[in-house]
């Protein structure tokens, strides 16, 4: 029997779905931050999402491949957003000029989105050994990568 969501746990399921990123996903869904993580201790958030066999308590806080893999995607698709300090200059009506600070969350820079495009990129072999691309072409069970300069076969012999 599934349990009942309220709905910012519903808004949060639909976030957390998109972008797989815990605090952007109940950020957006409305939660303040320090509710934040226990949000996937919740049976009914986790039944919703499937997640209902993963044991929360016996977590070992060793990130696997997939949480990796995971992240660096949700940082390349700009889902990860993180607390930045600004420092602005106001001038008051009495024409005093004072500075305030405040935070915003901004998403990850088109760099730090590259560089984990990139990780991406190396951990699927798409890189060939000269920084250029492959392709890979699949002939009937046979996966095959090629340089994208020269369509040379990148070390499979399966065409000759």
């Amino acid at each position: 029997m599934k349990r009942k969501l309220t709905e910012k746990q519903r808004k949060f399921c639909e976030y957390y779905r998109s972008c797989k990123n815990v605090n952007e996903a109940a950020r957006l869904a409305g939660y303040k931050a320090g509710s934040r993580a226990s949000l996937l201790k919740s049976k009914a958030v986790r039944e919703e999402l499937g997640l209902s066999d993963y044991d929360f308590d016996n977590d070992s806080g060793i990130a696997g491949c997939d949480e990796v893999l995971r992240m660096l995607t949700s940082v390349m698709r700009g889902c990860v957003r993180e607390p930045v300090v600004v420092v602005e200059q106001l001038t008051g009506a009495s024409g005093k000029t004072e500075r305030a600070a405040r935070v915003i969350e901004k998403s990850a820079s088109v760099k730090e989105r590259m560089s984990a495009a990139e990780m991406l990129a190396r951990r699927y072999g798409i890189f060939n050994g000269d920084g250029g691309m492959r392709q890979t072409v699949i002939v009937g069970e046979e996966k095959l990568l090629f340089d994208e300069e020269d369509n040379t076969s990148a070390g499979n012999d399966a065409l000759a």
